[in-house]
């Protein structure tokens, strides 16, 4: 993985555990429970 990659994870893990939210992801939908 290259170092932009792994450094946009590890900002977007740490938006989503420590409040912000993180990027969402276009067209995305989650299943039907």
């Amino acid at each position: 993985m290259d170092a932009r990659a792994r450094k946009y994870l590890a900002e977007q893990m740490e938006k989503h555990f420590f409040g912000g939210g993180a990027d969402q992801v276009s067209g995305y939908v989650p299943p039907a429970q």
